[in-house]
C-alpha cells in the first residue's frame, strides 16, 4: 500500500512542478498592434510586449519583436520600418543626420508634433 501511495504523490509531485515551470518560464506577452512598413503600408500584426516593465520600455526605443504571417518571430528595428503601434502609444522611426535610427514616442500629434527619446531623455519636435 505505501508504494502505490508514493507512486501517486510523485506523480502529483511533478505534475504540480511541470505546471509551475510552465507558468514561470512564460516571460513574454504578445499584444495586438501594427506596423508601418517603409512603403507606408500598415500591417496589424501581433508584437512581443515584456513581461518586465523597465525591459518593455526600454526596448521600445531600439527594436520590436512580432510575430508575422507564418507564426514566425521577426526582430524589426528603426531601419526596416517607419513606426508602429503598441499598447496605446505611437512609435516613430527617425534618423538624426550623422546617427543610427531609432524609435521615438509620439506624444502630440497635429501640425506640430511632440516625441519622445527615452535614451538622450530629451524631446523633439
Amino acid at each position: 500500500m505505501t508504494f502505490k501511495l508514493l507512486i501517486i504523490i510523485t506523480r502529483k509531485g511533478l505534475a504540480l512542478f511541470l505546471l509551475f515551470f510552465t507558468l514561470i518560464s512564460k516571460g513574454q506577452l504578445t499584444v495586438e498592434g501594427f506596423i508601418v512598413d517603409n512603403k507606408k503600408d500598415t500591417i496589424k500584426t501581433t508584437i512581443w510586449k515584456n513581461k518586465k516593465k523597465r525591459l518593455d520600455k526600454k526596448r521600445n526605443y531600439s527594436r520590436i519583436t512580432i510575430i508575422d504571417s507564418a507564426q514566425k518571430e521577426k526582430v524589426l528595428s528603426p531601419d526596416q520600418i517607419t513606426a508602429y503601434f503598441k499598447d496605446n502609444t505611437y512609435y516613430r522611426s527617425i534618423r538624426p543626420i550623422g546617427q543610427r535610427s531609432y524609435f521615438v514616442k509620439n506624444i502630440v500629434y497635429g501640425s506640430i508634433e511632440l516625441y519622445y527619446f527615452k535614451n538622450l531623455e530629451k524631446y523633439l519636435f
